[in-house]
């Protein structure tokens, strides 16, 4: 049973009948009790879009429900869209539907229908027209091959070759992509000092220019040539410290992936509160907790306020609001211009967990772009009348009268209303 955006395995819940866990030290415990959870979505997947927990056995469970429910994965050689959950989390940024509202649990639900049913089989899981494996880049380099581990054996459900992925070298793709270094708002003046005396005057072609031919010429440049120039002596080294921090943060910006999501910053936040702002600390005190490596909840997705991505001055708080400019995760709009942006484009390229997660961002980008043009090609595209105003397609507004029993079970199953609401006992796996 698997992903069907990174294609790794779900792990199994010790409630499964009969378990078949990785072999030992394949997976840290963390990683082990992330990779059980899905969101699973579909037509036939009551409430459309759910949390579940894999059983084995070709079956999941939904997860946290006030009652017990055992969904068929693959059923006539094809199956049910199921994601890890920040694999769903991406995608639905991506495509755009990130609350729980009607409409978003919806247009979810058609995903497979849109993009095209996902395989059965050895391939059980896969959409058909993705390009996964060379989601990268040309070249052996970037390929990142998982299918080539699933094996089938007659009847029973594809086996996944954990010895021979680890062997290949591509254990960094179980890696949590939702775990980012943690973001500095202001620069450590220990980071200044340790440079030591700066030059007066310099020779060399590049420092003697003036700063505005840096400024120029510093957004032509990738993420590594940035990086690799302002570290070639001590005199660009404390510019890209001070002066250049806007233009590192263009470049993190830039890369998409580098950044949390808006649900997983509102999570973030409210874990990790900041202070108001006319009792704002010092910059000596500014340190809070590290992202969690907990998932974001259905209420942080649904309350997600969506900012401007590309704003260039942080707005002013209020006096009796919190400061979002101390937060210690990386903002477009809150984190302040001449926070250490350097550092952080530095160290988004060093862990293991922002190289998947720059994996999982392109193939969440993939799917984005064939849903589109599989979308507008298709009868569920929206219908633009002569004065131009885009409406719901007959065949979009059928197939959404179809799934009104499903998605009126959906609160039921979350708790949102029923005896769980009240305390009752859940089926929490």
């Amino acid at each position: 049973m698997s992903c069907s955006l990174c294609r790794l395995p779900f792990t199994v819940s010790s409630s499964s009948i009969s378990p078949q866990p990785p072999p030992p030290g394949i997976l840290t415990e963390k990683q082990f009790l992330y990779m059980k959870h899905a969101v699973g979505m579909g037509e036939h997947t009551p409430g459309l879009v759910v949390d579940m927990v894999n059983l084995n056995n070709n079956t999941f469970t939904v997860n946290n429900s006030t009652m017990l429910i055992n969904i068929i994965w693959e059923t006539n050689d094809t199956t049910f869209v199921a994601l890890h959950p920040h694999c769903a989390t991406i995608l639905r940024h991506h495509l755009g539907y990130t609350t729980n509202s009607p409409e978003h649990l919806i247009e979810l639900s058609l995903l497979d229908k849109i993009v095209g049913p996902t395989m059965g089989g050895v391939h059980a899981g896969r959409f058909k027209d993705i390009n996964y494996e060379g989601i990268l880049g040309k070249g052996d380099k970037n390929r990142v091959d998982i299918e080539s581990f699933w094996s089938k054996d007659g009847n029973e459900c594809p086996g996944f070759d954990w010895l021979g992925w680890q062997r290949r070298g591509l254990d960094w793709t179980a890696a949590r992509p939702d775990v980012f270094p943690r973001f500095r708002p202001q620069v450590a003046p220990t980071r200044i000092s340790s440079l030591g005396l700066i030059p007066q005057s310099t020779e060399d072609i590049i420092t003697t220019q003036p700063l505005d031919v840096l400024h120029v010429l510093l957004p032509y440049l990738d993420p590594k040539s940035f990086v690799n120039l302002l570290s070639t002596c001590r005199t660009l080294r404390h510019h890209a410290l001070t002066t250049f921090q806007p233009q590192a943060r263009t470049q993190v910006l830039k890369l998409g992936w580098a950044v949390p999501t808006e649900v997983e910053y509102a999570s973030f936040v409210r874990r990790n509160p900041p202070p108001p702002a006319a009792t704002s600390p010092t910059s000596s005190s500014t340190e809070t907790s590290p992202p969690s490596c907990d998932k974001p909840s259905e209420a942080d997705a649904a309350s997600a306020t969506p900012r401007p991505e590309t704003s260039d001055t942080p707005p002013e708080p209020a006096k009796d609001q919190p400061d979002f400019s101390l937060v210690t995760m990386a903002h477009a709009a809150h984190s302040p211009a001449d926070a250490d942006w350097y550092l952080y484009l530095s160290q988004v390229h060093r862990s293991q967990g922002m190289r998947a997660r720059r994996w999982v961002w392109a193939l969440a980008e993939e799917v984005t772009r064939v849903y589109h043009k599989k979308r507008a090609a298709g009868p569920y595209a929206p219908v633009v009348d002569a004065d131009g105003k885009e409406t719901k397609s007959p065949k979009w507004k059928a197939y959404a009268q179809h799934v009104q029993q499903p998605l009126m079970m959906r609160p039921f199953m979350t708790g949102a209303v029923g005896p769980a609401k009240g305390g009752a006992k859940r089926f929490t796996w």
